[in-house]
């Protein structure tokens, strides 16, 4: 059984006098590690507020491992592009955040919010606050946030593009961070991006979504890409030219902005 199903979904936000998704059915299979790439605008962080509850008028059916996004409630753990630290608290007390609502004791949600922050590498920074900190080091501590909520039976990781905000050298050196990340997480894992290279290198699977409305999705396998240097292989430049060639014919037929 698919671990996140559409079937026939159909949906568009009530202020538009359009759909963004027509008659949609994909599936995700537990453990898949999938970037979803597409235009501005096409629905790509739609899908991630779907699955998640906070936009319930939809036709069609979705499920997350066999139960509603309704049911699933609390199964997925949310990156948003922003950081969203409070810059009142300081970093360990921003990590343990998501812990407090759970019946764990605080020398508990301390020590995992520590064991966390040792994983991303911010091991020392637990009483700075979020302005002391780079905009890398922040979505660290966003990711770290993320993560303590999989020790908790969130079996779902959406991030939606994580870091669309930083500088490119910056971006390239959290690109290569999250790889190691992710790919060792025993969690299925989504990711919004609008860069076809940290597409290609953080999933074992594109989806590419295209047309407006979007009727169905095209699967691309990139799992033989494990690392930055095989972004340079023969098959891998076509596969982004290919993929930059589909960004532009989409902004061409629409008229707008990628």
């Amino acid at each position: 059984m698919p671990f996140v199903e559409f079937n026939n979904v159909t949906f568009g936000y009530k202020e538009d006098d359009y759909l963004l998704l027509e008659d949609l059915s994909f599936s995700v299979e537990k453990n898949d590690i999938i970037t979803v790439i597409g235009a501005s605008g096409c629905g790509k962080s739609t899908l991630f507020r779907l699955m998640t509850c906070l936009e319930t008028a939809y036709k069609g059916e979705i499920h997350i491992n066999g139960r509603t996004p309704k049911e699933a409630t609390g199964i997925a753990a949310f990156m948003p592009q922003k950081d969203l630290l409070m810059p009142w608290r300081n970093i360990l007390k921003n990590v343990t955040l998501p812990l407090e609502a759970l019946p764990i004791s605080k020398s508990e949600r301390v020590a995992q919010a520590r064991e966390a922050l040792e994983k991303v590498g911010l091991s020392g920074c637990e009483s700075k606050r979020p302005s002391e900190l780079s905009g890398g080091m922040r979505q660290r501590v966003s990711f770290a946030r993320t993560l303590v909520q999989l020790w908790h039976g969130r079996e779902l990781m959406l991030l939606d593009e994580p870091f669309s905000a930083l500088d490119s050298l910056t971006r390239i050196s959290m690109q290569d961070w999250l790889i190691g990340q992710v790919k060792g997480l025993n969690a299925t894992v989504m990711t919004v991006t609008h860069d076809v290279e940290e597409a290609m290198l953080l999933g074992n699977k594109i989806f590419l979504l295209s047309g407006r409305p979007v009727k169905q999705i095209k699967v691309i396998d990139v799992s033989h890409i494990g690392c930055r240097e095989d972004l340079y292989t023969p098959s891998s430049v076509e596969l982004k030219n290919e993929l930059v060639s589909a960004f532009l014919t989409e902004k061409a037929e629409r008229g707008d902005n990628i």
